[in-house]
Order: structure tokens, then sequence, then C-alpha cells
């Protein structure tokens, strides 16, 4: 007991789990087994106040895990570069002519029946991308800019202005399917405007009943905003993480490209006939290419390795920027009150922590992910086709892959707090979510919601506003300035969607760190941050501990509680 006790700050719960082994879940000495819901009850005897134990072991020298998964990553880079490279140094002069219609168009050119030259003039673009690259250089310019800028000020108006972001996001649920329905009224479609009535009234209905969930999720992003304010260093170092996934995904996306180059011209096999003027024709009777370009059998081989890895690699930067955020809340969370700013330490300690011990764990779980948006595709593809078990099978495969792909965020939250591997992590993070986690998904639709709208409204305003700039600036023909004006509106709309889209993700990240650090607070029956505390204690938790029970021979027992028995 007395060791509970004498623990502050540097306290470690980075044991394997709260069913015994170290850390302060460990079994007491000399008692019976005691179950992990019992740990918070002795620490609240054992310690005279609940802030004594605001922290845990962030040491540094922390154990490497998963360290195959590194040495595949490096395996598969290694591979992929090295078949890159005998791609560039085994181009195939002629490819140049792939790239001719002119002479792809003659059967001469390809090892077929000989035939007389037919020329087909290509038709001339109608935008010039020189010509619109530097007509729009500078608004994309300063739309990337802007986004930065409108980021900044979502990060702040969701500190100071919750309240009103969330009220705003919930009125816009049930305002924009009744302006549908309106419009479809209008137009003399009155299967549209019922549809989209029934669903404005279940979207107000929906509201109306998760209105008391309100104040809490505006608390929620109130301190995810605040947190992220205290860490201003953690918005350049995650910008750093995606240049560097870039920078590795890019010359790997050109040696890729480069590879293409590997292969000879063949005839077209699509090609049924020969129509007039030795023009050839398919089956249909449509002018197809006489020849076709077919690469060498290794090079399909290297491009779905390479695009795997590509995918990976922009999956463990994903995992890297859940990481570093969780670690910096993490220690922001447990700092002690009215002690000077962790600086950058926490984030050096953080990016340490991600490229060092924990680098395979990182890699491991951007693999998962990896083969979950692969699923998806192929889920996606299901779903729109004509047959109900493909419909129903895809819906299940959605579900599911949606299901592992929120346990590995959270793993890897309990990775970066612990230092545990990813599948040890995985187990204790989902335990932790089994009796912590809240009754309602209404909790957790309103964040996403209210950031992804207020992101999604910022990008529409920006490229209406470049609509509008363009039209009345660039030069020339109705219809081209039109068309390059919409061009550069879509441009600028993605631009500005990524960069604010990013702060918001940046929130979400932290939202989600703040809460395995209450829940593992409420396992220890602890309080680190009041406030916090009284955000998420709006709403009961899923079951609430049993009591520790002194036996007669002086041993402490745990009276688990009722199933289903609600915290009060």
């Amino acid at each position: 007991m007395s060791s509970h006790a004498g623990k502050t700050k540097g306290e470690d719960f980075s044991g394997p789990s709260s069913y015994g082994g170290n850390g302060p879940y460990a079994p007491l000495s000399g008692s019976s087994e005691v179950v992990g819901e019992s740990a918070p009850l002795l620490a609240t005897i054992t310690m005279s106040t609940a802030s004594s134990v605001a922290g845990f072991n962030y040491d540094a020298n922390r154990p490497a895990q998963d360290r195959m998964w590194s040495w595949v990553f490096a395996v598969c880079f290694i591979v992929c570069v090295s078949m890159g490279i005998h791609g560039a140094t085994n181009v195939n002069p002629r490819y140049r002519d792939a790239f001719t219609k002119d002479f792809m168009s003659d059967p001469a050119n390809c090892p077929a029946e000989p035939s007389r030259r037919m020329l087909i003039e290509n038709e001339p673009p109608q935008i010039d991308p020189h010509v619109f690259g530097k007509a729009a250089a500078a608004a994309l310019v300063a739309s990337s800019a802007a986004s930065v800028a409108l980021g900044l000020m979502l990060v702040k108006a969701a500190e100071r202005n919750a309240h009103a972001m969330l009220n705003f996001a919930a009125g816009t649920q049930v305002a924009l399917p009744a302006f549908a329905a309106v419009l479809n009224l209008i137009a003399g479609n009155v299967v549209g405007a019922v549809i989209f009535g029934l669903f404005a009234l279940f979207m107000g209905w929906l509201m109306n009943r998760w209105r008391h969930f309100f104040d809490l999720c505006a608390r929620l992003i109130s301190v995810a905003a605040t947190a992220l304010t205290n860490n201003p260093m953690l918005v350049p170092v995650v910008l750093l993480l995606k240049l560097g996934g870039l920078l590795v995904v890019l010359p790997m996306i050109t040696l890729m490209v480069v590879s293409l180059t590997n292969g000879h011209i063949v005839p077209n096999p699509y090609v049924d006939s020969s129509g007039t003027g030795g023009v050839c024709q398919n089956a249909d009777g449509t002018d197809v290419p006489c020849c076709m370009w077919e690469v060498k059998p290794w090079v399909n081989a290297y491009f779905a390795l390479g695009s795997i890895f590509c995918l990976w690699t922009m999956m463990i930067v994903f995992e890297m920027r859940t990481f570093v955020t969780a670690s910096v809340a993490t220690q922001w969370y447990y700092q002690p009150v009215g002690s000077p700013p962790l600086g950058n330490s926490a984030i050096t300690r953080a990016v340490g922590h991600a490229f060092g011990p924990s680098f395979g764990s990182v890699t491991y779980g951007g693999l998962i992910l990896t083969w979950v948006q692969i699923m998806k595709d192929a889920a996606n593809k299901m779903q729109r086709e004509r047959n109900i078990f493909s419909i129903l099978l895809g819906c299940i495969m959605a579900c599911l892959l949606e299901l592992i792909e929120f346990l590995t965020k959270f793993a890897t939250i309990r990775c970066a707090v612990t230092g545990e591997a990813f599948c040890e992590a995985a187990r204790n993070a989902t335990d932790l979510l089994k009796r912590n986690l809240l009754p309602t998904v209404g909790v957790w639709y309103f964040p996403p919601m209210v950031l992804g709208l207020f992101s999604f409204i910022l990008s529409v305003v920006c490229a209406v506003a470049a609509f509008f700039v363009a039209r009345f600036s660039f030069e020339g023909e109705l219809s081209l300035v039109l068309t390059e004006s919409i061009l550069l509106a879509f441009f600028v709309f993605f631009i500005v969607l990524v960069g604010v889209s990013f702060f918001a993700n940046l929130l979400l990240s932290v939202v989600d760190a703040v809460f395995m650090c209450y829940a593992s607070d409420k396992d220890r029956s602890v309080v680190t941050h009041v406030e916090i505390h009284d955000v998420f204690q709006a709403v009961p938790m899923s079951t609430m501990p049993g009591p520790v029970i002194s036996q007669p021979d002086g041993e402490i027992g745990y009276g688990r509680p009722v199933e289903g028995e609600r915290a009060v």
C-alpha cells in the first residue's frame, strides 16, 4: 500500500495491463488476485489527494516494440527502389512513340499486316495549361496561405465559441435538407420533396433528442482547442511529417511512372478490322488505335507493390500524426498545475518515441490501415453492384472495417501513452474503452460533424470568391473564361479543404487522446484536470467499479458490480 502512496508525477501505469503484472494495477503484496477495476479504489484509499498522481513514467528509454514490422517496411522500401532504378536504367527508346497518336494509329508501326499510314489531327486543347498556370498561380498561392489562416481561425473559434459553432452546425443539419425539399417542390419533383422533407424532420427530431449533449460536445471541442493552442509547435511538426511522407511517396511514384517505359509496341488486341483508309476499328465499328504499348510482366508486379508501399507510407504518416498528437496531448494533460509550459521538450520526446522504440508499432498500425483502405474500396465496389447479396456483404464489411479503424486509432494512442507493443496496446485500449466508453454515439458524432461542416463551408466560400475574381480578371472568350474560372474554383476548394481539415483532424485527435487520459484517470480514481473530468462526467460511464472489501483474514477482496449498473 505504501508503494502506491509514494507515487507522484512519475508514476508508471505503462505496465502490461490492468489485470496484473507491473504498474499501479498490479495485485498488492500478500493479497489475493485483484481485478483491474479495484485499482482505482485502492488508489483512492492510499493517496492523500487525487492530484498527487497526476502523471506517468514518460521515460525516454522505452524498449523497442514490434521491430519486425520496421524491418518489413525497410525491405519493401529497398525492393521498390531497386526495381525502380532497374526500370529507369532499361528504358525502351521507342516509348515516346506510344504517346504519338499518329504513330499508334498506323498498323505498319507494330507487328501487323502492313497498311498505309493514316494521319489523324489532334484537336487543340481548349485550355492552354501554361497560360492558365500563370494566371492562376497567384490565386493558388493565396489560397494555400488562406487555408492555414482559416485553420488557425477555426482553432481559435473552437476554443472561444464552440457552443455557437455547434448550434450553427446542428441547425444546418436540418436547414439543408429542408431547403432541398423546397427546391424539389418548386421544380415539381414531389417524390424528391417528400424524401428530403422526411429527412429534414428526422434530423430535427435527432438534434432535439441529442440537445442535452450540445454543452458537453462544445466543451470537448473547447478543451481540444485549448490543448492545441498550448502546444503550437504541434502544427509545424505534423506538417513536416506530411512533407516527409510526400518526399518518400513522390519519388516512388516517379520511379513507377518511369518503369512504364519498359515494354514494346504490339498490335491492339481490340482491333477487329481495318476500315476505310486503313483506320483500325473494333467489333462495334469504332475507330481505335492500331497499336498499343505493352509493358513487361515485372512492371505490373512492381506497380502493385509500389502502390501498396505508397499507401502504406501515407498510412504511417497518418499513424505518426495520431501518435505524436496523442503523446503531446498526454504530456499536457498530466503536467502538474502551475508548472511552466513544456515547450519543445514534449514535441521532441513524442517524435523521438515515434521514430525510435515505437516505430515498429506505428508501422504495424499503418499496415493495418492500408489493408483497411484496400478492403474499403472493395466494399464500396460491392455496394455499387446490382446484387442484393453483394450489397449486404459490402455494408457488413464497411461496418467491420470502420470498427477496425476505430480500434486501431485508440491502440495507437495507447502506444503513445504507454510505449506498449501494438497488439498489447490494442487489447488494453479495448478493455479501457469497454469499461469507460460513453454509452451513446451522439457525443462522438457532433465534434467531427461540427468541424467537418465548418471546413466545408470555409472551402466553398473561398472557391466562390476565387470564381468571381477569375471571372472578371481572366481575359479571352466567355466560354473559355468560365471554364478556367470553374477549374480555378475547384483547385481553390480542394486546397482550402485540405488545409482547414488538417487543423480539424488535429483537434479530433486531441479529443481522442484526452478521452484516453480521462479513462485512465477513471480506472485509477484520480482527477488530474477537474475541468476535463467535469466535461466527461456529464455523461455516465458504462459501468461503475465495485467496492474494495476487507476480508476477515485481512486480505483485500473485490466486489464486481451487477451487470448494467450505471455510475452516478
